[in-house]
């Protein structure tokens, strides 16, 4: 090889190299503090998970219908329209057409109702209101799919923008499947397949998840779901909000949730960061207890420990007045809320006064549950309530838990007092109201969500409550039913409500376009990052 050739190959290996540098420098990644990725229903929307997995659902997948933050109204997203018949037992959804699910495959009705029947047949998802209703299911053409119902169900569209319906490729679902796990449930714990913004890169369990933009995103609707600004998303799982915090700071994360309120602070004085609050119209924040368990079961005991609690001192002392009293079980903002409605206050002799009539007058001993991963306050919370219930005799052993284990404690019936939030899924208020069933009267019931347990005295007047909301079409009926409902568990203190949330985000300066609604969770897809 001559001189004058080995010089052109080197310049021509040096072009390479220097495009290919450039190509990598020109990808836009965002990195993302998290408390928590849930393992195993992570990436499964259709088992409902708890509210880590929620925020990746919508990322990937993309239901029939969707709230639009733009119109405020309920609009479809993989239907392009819908309508219901008079009497809202039947529905017809016009499916889009030319859009792919990420293995390149298309979506239609088929794909849709195969959704629906592994939902209600296959994994049986106790989040998703429609499978208790007995659907059926026709598709007259490619693009069109009607549900039918037994009995009215005029909130389905409200019903279907959960992500827990989100719509996964039956190609995926059927390449995956085995004789003892047919509907792919294994290969969803680290894979998925969903017509959203962005695809699955990897998956480390407790550790990171990774996206990357899907370059064949049909582009979504404005207000619901767009098209990525950025190349690549990777979540990464820090489970120390101080940690979190300093990732923040030197760059390392651009954007974290779960910072509490004290760091809060530190950080807004960073010219390099920020701290945006999104007030939330299905979130609070709660005391809850296991009322089929004594002292519990005792309404003065539940009515002692409500008013011996300082919520001034955890609004304003720990949570720097960023979250909001509640007046109510109910958020406002939800149908029937009443902004005038029932607050709690602090009253120690009232206290003292219902400890020693419930026979109690030299308290006793329990525990208090929380996660920081379901709220980064809670350890300080915990704090508070543990000094107040001394002051009533009750010496308060606290117990930090990883959220997964919290909510096994109150699966299995094996827990006491928690501290919890409580995300009402769509912001419907028959959300809500699921909250408050008595498990003599729901064969579904999982005491995972329920502010009542076994504490409520009037278990048929609720659930007729309940049931006829659920099925009423006129709204201003479904809210005097709902806020008779919220008035009953007051009544019963079935819950202490602390606050309702405004959830907080830190994140660097130069991220733009970040919102966290109610129904979408992250809406991480609208995000940009400049410079």
């Amino acid at each position: 090889m001559t001189m004058r050739k080995l010089l052109t190959l080197v310049a021509v290996l040096a072009a390479v190299v220097s495009f290919a540098a450039f190509c990598a420098a020109a990808e836009v990644v965002v990195t993302y503090g998290r408390t928590a990725v849930e393992p195993g229903d992570a990436l499964d929307c259709h088992f409902g998970g708890g509210a880590a997995s929620y925020q990746n659902y919508p990322l990937i997948y993309e239901q029939l219908c969707e709230y639009n933050i733009l119109t405020h109204q309920i609009e479809g997203l993989l239907a392009e329209s819908f309508e219901a018949s008079e009497d809202s037992r039947v529905w017809t959804f016009h499916i889009r057409k030319g859009i792919k699910f990420h293995d390149g495959t298309d979506l239609n009705a088929e794909a849709i109702r195969f959704n629906f029947e592994r939902m209600i047949t296959g994994v049986i998802n106790d989040a998703a209101l429609v499978n208790y209703q007995n659907p059926t299911f026709e598709i007259p053409d490619e693009y069109t799919l009607i549900i039918k119902f037994p009995e009215p169900f005029a909130t389905l569209p409200t019903e279907l923008t959960y992500n827990t319906y989100g719509v996964m490729s039956p190609t995926f679902i059927k390449a995956n499947a085995t004789a003892s796990d047919p509907w792919a449930v294994q290969a969803l714990r680290t894979r998925a397949v969903g017509t959203g913004p962005f695809e699955v890169v990897e998956y480390r369990p407790n550790e990171s998840l990774t996206f990357k933009k899907f370059a064949g995103y049909w582009g979504g609707v404005p207000g619901m779901r767009s098209s990525p600004k950025y190349d690549k998303l990777i979540m990464r799982v820090i489970p120390d909000a101080t940690t979190r915090a300093f990732m923040l700071e030197t760059g390392e994360l651009d954007l974290a949730e779960g910072i509490p309120a004290d760091l809060r602070e530190k950080l807004a004085k960073n010219p390099n960061l920020k701290v945006e609050y999104y007030p939330q119209a299905n979130a609070l924040s709660c005391l809850m207890f296991n009322s089929s368990r004594a002292p519990f079961d005792n309404l003065k005991v539940r009515q002692a420990i409500t008013y011996a609690i300082d919520y001034t001192a955890i609004l304003q002392d720990i949570e720097r007045g960023h979250q909001q009293p509640m007046h109510g079980s109910m958020p406002q903002g939800m149908l029937g809320a009443d902004p005038e409605g029932v607050s709690r206050h602090r009253d120690l002799d009232l206290a003292k006064k219902l400890m020693a009539e419930a026979g109690y007058p030299n308290g006793f001993k329990t525990s208090l549950a929380f996660s920081t991963q379901r709220w980064a306050g809670f350890d300080a919370i915990a704090e508070v309530i543990q000094a107040n219930l001394s002051e009533i005799g009750i010496d308060l052993e606290l117990k930090a838990l990883a959220f997964v284990a919290q909510k096994d404690l109150r699966t299995n019936n094996d827990h006491t007092l928690d501290l919890y939030t409580v995300s009402l899924g769509t912001g419907d208020p028959s959300a809500w109201a699921d909250s408050c069933r008595h498990p003599s009267t729901d064969p579904v019931f999982d005491p995972y969500y329920a502010f009542t347990w076994e504490s409520n005295p009037n278990p048929e007047l609720t659930t007729d409550l309940q049931d006829q909301a659920f099925l009423t079409a006129d709204t201003v009926e479904r809210a005097a039913m709902y806020h008779q409902l919220d008035l009953l568990v007051m009544e019963d203190f079935a819950v202490v409500p602390l606050f309702q949330i405004s959830t907080p985000y830190v994140m660097r300066s130069n991220i733009y376009g970040y919102v966290y609604d109610h129904w979408t969770r992250g809406r991480l897809w609208d995000l940009e990052k400049r410079g």
